[in-house]
């Protein structure tokens, strides 16, 4: 539990002028051209805020065709209400090889604790690979290791600036462990990406996709099949003439 409430969590934390944001965290961690657009409402909702950060981030992954760097970017959708703030995040790497088989997907949940007023802090995250590859487990791995690395770095800094700077009239902030925080964020509740959910128009080229080649595939198979009709029809007529012959 944090000793802030759901307003400072956000000035401190999720504002455009925030003084610990995203942003200065990438750029702590080594990632370089760090920008952050500012929190643009979304039309459909006027509780629903978007934002999106791009960066070049360090490649460090043991395969040959990897290189040093590679181009990141990171769409964030807020929702806010007066009990708390949910922020889905989706990352996505290019200009790097198996990049477009993954993203990554992060939540963000901030919920206030009535009876002390503070908040409660939980992260999810997960690997979603909407592409067949043989190096899945080694990118979900290293993947993995550099979220979680991240995720815990982020948390310190903000359980260190919430006690320096939350309020001052309420009992000591509980500790809290890492572990309770940082949480696997279930691939089901994010298989549809914000970037890529298939529409009618798709499944429909999908399934006549489907639909031709298997209609291929039978025409290929009947002309084999004929082929080798017309290879025995010509052997029996042969066997027959040899017959004749012999007698």
């Amino acid at each position: 539990e944090l000793n802030v409430t759901v307003d400072e969590f956000f000035d401190m934390f999720l504002s455009d002028d925030a003084a610990l944001s995203l942003a200065s965290h990438h750029e702590a961690t080594g990632d370089e051209n760090v920008t952050c657009t500012k929190w643009q409402q979304q039309p459909s909702n006027m509780f629903t805020m978007k934002r999106l950060i791009t960066y070049s981030h360090p490649i460090d992954i043991p395969l040959a065709i990897a290189p040093p760097a590679g181009s990141a970017t990171k769409t964030q959708i807020m929702k806010r209400c007066q009990e708390g703030i949910c922020i889905d995040t989706e990352t996505w790497i290019s200009n790097v090889p198996l990049a477009d088989c993954f993203y990554v997907a992060d939540r963000l949940l901030v919920c206030t604790n009535p009876s002390s007023g503070g908040v409660f802090l939980t992260v999810m995250f997960g690997n979603c690979f909407v592409k067949p590859t043989l190096f899945q487990r080694i990118i979900a791995s290293t993947s993995t290791r550099d979220v979680t690395m991240f995720h815990k770095a982020y948390i310190e800094k903000i359980q260190n600036h919430a006690m320096k700077h939350g309020r001052k009239n309420t009992l000591e902030m509980s500790p809290t462990s890492q572990e309770n925080v940082l949480r696997p964020l279930p691939v089901p509740a994010v298989k549809n990406s914000l970037h890529h959910q298939p529409t009618t128009f798709q499944w429909y080229l999908v399934i006549m996709l489907l639909f031709f080649v298997s209609f291929y595939n039978q025409i290929i198979l009947m002309k084999e099949l004929q082929k080798m009709s017309e290879i025995i029809t010509t052997l029996e007529a042969a066997i027959i003439q040899q017959q004749q012959q012999q007698q």
